[in-house]
């Protein structure tokens, strides 16, 4: 309560106490405040999402012993964060992911924003100075995640405009259901 925090994150196997019930409390003083639930294994996020409302945990990741998720989860909550500033003052291209599956999105994402953060810095020239610098760097294409049909034709409508790529699964839910061509009904 005394402090100012940015994003909460949560660790599964951290401690004994109940990650369902600190998100809520969490969300109870600061609805807005992005919480994360990191897991070691989908076993362990399946069994405790399945029969629990998801109004405490705002995204989810499988750990996959690579510490880049940290920075993509960082990077993930700052670009929902200020994607709508971005895109209409700057400019900022989008890229919507379309993923249901924590364990592919945790291991794409790292691998996905590290490309695009070396094609940025490739692009800079040398002579720049670091406030040009930390400009071009921001004005990277933002990535979206979506896990829905719904989700996802939301985030394309909002920044129509301004959307590089779509890259998206086949099969997700639509409507509550999971639909095997999810993924073409979409980009058609």
């Amino acid at each position: 309560e005394a402090q100012h925090i940015d994003l909460v994150l949560i660790f599964k196997r951290v401690s004994d106490i109940d990650v369902l019930a600190f998100g809520r409390a969490v969300k109870n003083l600061k609805p807005d405040l992005p919480v994360i639930l990191l897991a070691y294994h989908e076993r362990e996020l399946a069994a405790m999402l399945e029969n629990d409302d998801q109004t405490a945990i705002d995204q989810t990741f499988v750990w996959t012993g690579d510490a880049k998720i940290l920075l993509s989860i960082i990077k993930l909550v700052e670009d929902s964060l200020n994607v709508k500033h971005d895109t209409k003052q700057m400019g900022v291209r989008v890229i919507i992911i379309v993923e249901d599956s924590v364990k592919f999105y945790s291991s794409y994402l790292p691998l996905l924003y590290r490309e695009i953060m070396q094609q940025t810095r490739g692009l800079m020239a040398e002579g720049l100075n670091a406030s040009d610098k930390i400009l071009r760097m921001r004005a990277r294409p933002k990535i979206l995640l979506a896990k829905t049909y719904e989700q996802a034709w939301g985030m394309f409508k909002s920044h129509k405009k301004y959307v590089l790529a779509v890259i998206s699964d086949f099969s997700f839910k639509v409507h509550g259901k999971e639909d095997p061509e999810a993924g073409i009904k979409l980009v058609d």
